[in-house]
């Protein structure tokens, strides 16, 4: 992502992670301006875009059950200790459902529609929230698409998360060795990525030699 898109995708979380009931449509307006302010340029058509990407929230099925839950948090600092060493991250939301098992929505405000580019993220959250509740039989983690107001369920059963500790493992000590290979599908999305997808990290270090 470009600032221009950083700055836009970092006020559309705000403003969702300030959604706590469905009633709060009644106060969008008042939300919109709350996480604007800080934007004096802000135009009409990035308010119109807010509020879409806010009502497709409000009225998405997942919305519809967070909204019923009784426990539920917003961006959620979480961390865990995965081969020695301490993988943090933080959460968009996460809620308990009426089964009592607590339950993960990673956002995604792009246009993307697909939760392939997310897989190596979901699987880390999944693990650090398996590692905070390690009663659970699963997690599940809601990949919700603000833009198109859809979304996707993936469960992580604990077999799967049994695996995904040990292939952390083995990534965490291939990094500390220097030994990584670089996958160009996830470049689109990378932060270290330049607009079309060339890696400024590797470009940096030419310009250093």
């Amino acid at each position: 992502m470009d600032p221009e898109e950083q700055e836009r995708d970092s006020t559309i979380r705000q403003l969702l992670a300030q959604i706590r009931q469905q009633s709060d449509v009644e106060n969008l307006d008042t939300l919109i301006e709350e996480v604007s302010e800080n934007d004096p340029e802000i135009t009409s058509e990035s308010k119109t875009a807010l509020r879409r990407h806010a009502n497709n929230f409000l009225n998405s099925e997942i919305g519809e059950i967070v909204f019923n839950t009784n426990r539920a948090y917003t961006n959620q600092q979480i961390h865990a200790n995965i081969n020695g060493h301490i993988i943090e991250g933080r959460l968009d939301r996460l809620f308990k459902d009426k089964m009592g098992q607590y339950q993960l929505i990673i956002y995604d405000t792009t246009e993307a529609n697909s939760s392939d580019l997310y897989r190596p993220e979901m699987e880390l959250y999944a693990l650090l929230v398996h590692r905070r509740y390690p009663g659970q039989p699963r997690v599940t983690i809601n990949l919700f698409f603000s833009e198109q107001g859809q979304g996707e369920q993936i469960h992580f059963s604990t077999a799967q998360l049994r695996k995904a500790h040990e292939h952390w493992e083995k990534r965490i000590s291939k990094l500390q060795s220097g030994i990584y290979e670089k996958n160009l599908e996830h470049c689109c999305s990378c932060p270290y990525a330049d607009r079309n997808g060339q890696c400024i990290i590797i470009e940096a270090r030419g310009e250093e030699k």
